[in-house]
């Protein structure tokens, strides 16, 4: 398979801007579900006890 590689110093400013709207709802998505934070708190807890 081969690699993308994207130069976002060449991508708009309004394509950067809704990359980064469509990144952060997908995320924003992903933690209001209780059951993703519960493991997202759990890998995060192991991962600070690690150190």
């Amino acid at each position: 398979m081969e690699s993308i590689t994207i130069d976002f110093d060449k991508m708009p400013e309004k394509e950067k801007r809704v990359l980064g709207d469509t990144l952060y709802a997908a995320c924003k998505a992903f933690y209001e579900n209780p059951d993703n934070l519960a493991r997202y708190n759990e890998w995060k807890a192991k991962r600070e006890a690690a150190k």
